[in-house]
């Protein structure tokens, strides 16, 4: 039988509350155990107590090496580490919670050419988060220098925009363009890859067989050169 671990704590409080009280648990609910268990079951539920209490504490400790690695790193102006730190001060983990200074820190890593906090800038103008100003013009921007990187996120946001026409004319070949080159990039177990292909057979319905060989063409082209051809 499986105890989950709310249960132990809640017995551990509910024991030495008990015990406090002067109320001996075992007596009350008229169980008789040998004298050498009543004598280190304390020790037993103390022990527990103290692993339960790591158990919960873990992820803190685990976070609080997190900051130790990447702050350094973002100090040396650099691009991982500027992005890894923004993360933790952006939810607030093992340190205050500052999402203006996450921002900054996303941008200097984004304008370094990383790509994940290229991605990250994008979002932050097409959702408004952080406090940022909505801007789809913007957020394309962004999302295409990533995705010149293959940012398989970005590439799949930017046909999303396409399709929608969200600070892009609407373009169903562009759209479907975007959504081949994700389908192409061979990421194995990628939600991304799998959203992408229910996109495409999704817009195929609506376009001409021309139109969908054009932007095959488009895709293999972009995946082949890696140029900017939008």
């Amino acid at each position: 039988m499986i105890i989950t671990g709310s249960f132990l704590i809640t017995f551990v409080i509910f024991y030495f509350g008990l015990s406090w009280l002067g109320i001996d648990l075992y007596e009350v609910l008229g169980i008789q155990l040998p004298e050498i268990i009543s004598q280190i079951l304390p020790n037993i539920v103390g022990i527990l107590g103290l692993i339960l209490f790591w158990l919960g504490n873990r992820s803190k400790l685990k976070v609080s090496s997190e900051f130790k690695k990447w702050e350094p790193l973002a100090r040396q102006k650099n691009a991982v580490g500027q992005y890894k730190l923004g993360k933790l001060l952006e939810a607030g983990l093992d340190v205050p919670q500052d999402r203006e200074l996450a921002l900054g820190l996303y941008k200097l890593s984004a304008e370094q050419g990383y790509p994940p906090a290229q991605w990250v800038m994008g979002y932050c103008h097409y959702d408004e988060l952080n406090d940022v100003e909505k801007n789809d013009k913007e957020a394309m921007r962004w999302f295409k220098l990533a995705a010149e990187q293959d940012h398989v996120h970005s590439q799949f946001d930017i046909g999303t925009m396409y399709e929608l026409g969200e600070g892009v004319t609407k373009d169903n070949i562009y759209a479907y363009m975007w959504y081949e080159i994700v389908a192409l990039s061979g990421k194995v177990n990628c939600s991304y890859t799998e959203l992408a292909l229910d996109r495409k057979k999704n817009i195929e319905l609506i376009m001409s067989n021309s139109d969908i060989s054009s932007a095959q063409k488009l895709a293999r082209e972009w995946v082949e050169n890696k140029t900017k051809l939008v």
